[in-house]
């Protein structure tokens, strides 16, 4: 079968122009998530400091600074949400292009093109453009972090590598486990050969730290804390540490503490809520281990946390749609929307959660597929340890949710492009009778 780098063009441009004309007719207005990370930003341009600054000293949580401060950046060019769903057009596509130099360094221009194209059905990354959530700038960082450490060995690459990585970690605190990864295969790499060199890890290490001391900086100097990375971890833990944990979100926990109401920053928050939650895991370690089966079942089940959208709304949603079978409210609800609504949105979502299971489908075959033809070599086992690390701190130190499993899922279409491409090359050698 012949590959066409005129068609990946064709479909670039195509997705591109997609986008555009998402973000510019559709004009949705950000939904709840998305105003949080938009009002920090506000609230920092109106004192003219980057984030964290004193104006969010009394807030639950501290959300991720370095995606704040990128809002606050956009702001400050045009104070618009606008200039933030176009600048997502652009990281979008930054992802889908290291996806496909990444996928092409490792496994070769047909994988990589397959890579793309399943990039661009993949319907939560166009959806992610009419978002203001941390997606899209956190895998842009992941992916240059990860694509500079599998370039020529130089001082240079490694910095860059540790800098994006330690950038990301101000994005979302999981980015610690490509970080240990690093760790992992390094020391690996230090073991299996005669003449190691130290330099990879160390410079690695002193790109993170060049992150950290400047982040921390600016939050020792705007609230007199030093702090680097989102401050949700507390918040998270807490969910699955209580008598009423389930393994899914629930704010009862906030809502119904009355020793956690009385405490002002959050600082106090956060330390409250650690020391309950250490104090709960230490008497019920068995409990807070079986919520992880929920954990993994509600976050793999089913994927429509930004797809939805695209017939026009922000109050329906997929799992949204299933409970309306069950209950009679939800099904009227429903019902009384208009048809063309109702049509898109089950095409759209039929679509889209096909898609979707047959990616999930074939990232579990690929671990099969590397093992059985012996492929496994150290940037697979990057992979493989960025997936199960990744998890393994989500799963562990938050609850289950659809959203969280979309950095693997991308790390998971670079994995499962070989095994597609041999896929498609069997089926063509059938059809041609060779």
């Amino acid at each position: 079968m012949v590959y066409r780098k005129d068609f990946l063009k064709y479909s670039i441009s195509i997705y591109i122009i997609i986008q555009i004309l998402y973000v510019t007719f559709l004009n949705l207005p950000f939904r709840s998530d998305s105003m949080m990370f938009y009002n920090f930003a506000q609230q920092s341009l109106a004192i003219g400091k980057l984030y964290p600054n004193m104006a969010m000293i009394s807030s639950d949580y501290l959300v991720s600074p370095v995606f704040v401060n990128y809002n606050f950046i956009l702001l400050n060019i045009i104070n618009s949400p606008f200039i933030i769903l176009y600048f997502n057009i652009l990281l979008n596509s930054i992802q889908l292009f290291l996806i496909y130099k990444i996928t092409l360094k490792i496994f070769g221009t047909q994988s990589a093109l397959w890579a793309a194209i399943i990039y661009m059905l993949y319907l939560t990354n166009l959806g992610l453009v009419l978002s203001n959530l941390s997606e899209l700038l956190f895998g842009v960082l992941i992916f240059s972090s990860i694509y500079f450490f599998l370039s020529k060995n130089s001082i240079l690459n490694f910095l860059l590598c540790g800098l994006f990585a330690g950038f990301a970690l101000g994005v979302r605190p999981v980015a610690a486990a490509v970080i240990l990864a690093y760790i992992i295969i390094c020391f690996y790499e230090l073991i299996k050969k005669k003449y190691p060199d130290y330099r990879k890890i160390l410079f690695i290490l002193s790109g993170v730290l060049i992150y950290i001391l400047l982040m921390g900086s600016i939050s020792k100097k705007n609230i007199g804390h030093f702090i680097y990375t989102a401050g949700t971890g507390q918040i998270n833990i807490a969910l699955s540490s209580n008598d009423g944990a389930t393994g899914i979100y629930s704010d009862s926990i906030f809502n119904y503490d009355s020793v956690y109401r009385t405490k002002t920053t959050f600082i106090e928050k956060n330390d409250y809520l650690f020391n309950k939650s250490v104090k709960w895991i230490k008497q019920h370690p068995f409990r807070f281990f079986s919520t992880i089966p929920r954990k993994i079942y509600s976050t793999f089940i089913s994927d429509d946390w930004v797809v939805s959208p695209h017939s026009h709304t922000n109050n329906w949603e997929f799992n949204r749609f299933v409970k309306s079978f069950k209950n009679p409210g939800l099904r009227k609800e429903f019902n009384s929307e208009p048809l063309s609504f109702r049509i898109i949105f089950i095409i759209l979502n039929f679509l889209h959660q096909l898609i979707y299971s047959c990616i999930f489908i074939m990232i579990l075959f690929q671990f099969y597929y590397f093992i059985k033809n012996k492929l496994i070599d150290n940037n697979i086992i990057l992979f493989y340890l960025i997936i199960f690390l990744g998890y393994g701190l989500t799963f562990i130190a938050s609850v289950g949710t659809p959203r969280y499993k979309y950095p693997i899922i991308l790390v998971g279409i670079i994995l499962i492009s070989p095994v597609i491409h041999k896929f498609i090359q069997q089926i063509f050698k059938k059809s041609t009778g060779e």
